[in-house]
């Protein structure tokens, strides 16, 4: 019986957490969820807090437009990221640098995607797909967003 209740605990535990604010809503998944994502740092794992992801979606908002490569990386005749930032659901993963910093990052998956079925219970990665998917990390220390991929068209 031990075992059963402790099974549930840590199934609870990682089930994602859903998450809606003024202009965006996702998923927060806890640092115990397995990653497949690949960091280029050795980082470290924490769940980030509702207050977090507002944060960095405020932080997101402000700074997105600036970043160079955003305007260069994406596809002609596509739509502009910054300017539809509430048609895309979030995948929110939390991680700690090598330098102890506790980075968001924010997988983005337009609204309208054939992948969106798993999007409470795994990290979606999709090849190609142009502006429809990509993602962006936030640091919380420094309040900057960056490193932007936005995927290729195949």
């Amino acid at each position: 019986m031990k075992a059963l209740l402790t099974m549930l605990v840590l199934l609870i535990a990682q089930q994602p957490v859903f998450v809606k604010g003024k202009g965006f809503k996702g998923y927060i998944f806890s640092e115990d969820v397995e990653m497949y994502v690949h960091f280029k740092e050795k980082p470290g794992r924490f769940t980030p807090t509702r207050a977090e992801v507002i944060l960095c979606e405020k932080l997101l908002k402000e700074q997105l437009r600036n970043i160079k490569q955003s305007r260069a990386a994406q596809c002609a005749g596509s739509l502009v990221i910054h300017e539809n930032l509430q048609r895309y659901i979030r995948q929110y993963v939390g991680y700690i640098n090598e330098k102890g910093e506790k980075i968001l990052w924010i997988n983005m998956l337009w609204d309208e995607s054939s992948y969106l079925e798993d999007v409470d219970k795994r990290i979606i990665m999709v090849d190609d797909g142009g502006n429809s998917y990509w993602n962006v990390k936030v640091s919380l220390k420094s309040a900057k967003i960056y490193d932007l991929q936005i995927n290729g068209h195949g």
